[in-house]
């Protein structure tokens, strides 16, 4: 078994069990917890194994480039996701009385 192949699988195995995950989680901020290592793992696992099997410059550059894009901002767009979710489910809620309201922008 070559190198692009074992990487293109674990990349597609580990994609598959958090779809599998994220259909059994309820919340929609625990949902984004189980989709951010396909972003920041399995992506770019198997963009690697697709870049190690590509023998052309321009489209292994085009992969790593790609994987490398997916790897830094997948933890911060899943962040800013439950942080926007969060935010939403808040002001649905209703305005806070008393002593319950928020201060800044922390989370709670």
């Amino acid at each position: 078994m070559s190198w692009p192949l074992v990487l293109v699988v674990a990349g597609a195995a580990l994609a598959v069990v958090c779809a599998v995950a994220m259909l059994r989680l309820p919340d929609p901020c625990d949902r984004v917890h189980v989709v951010t290592p396909v972003t920041s793992l399995a992506a770019p696992l198997l963009l690697v194994g697709l870049a190690l099997h590509d023998g052309t410059v321009h489209g292994v550059a085009k992969y790593l480039l790609a994987a490398l894009v997916l790897a830094v901002t997948g933890p911060a767009v899943g962040s800013a996701t439950v942080r926007a979710a969060r935010t939403r489910a808040r002001r649905a809620a209703g305005p806070h009385s008393g002593s319950e309201q928020p201060q800044g922008d922390s989370l709670p």
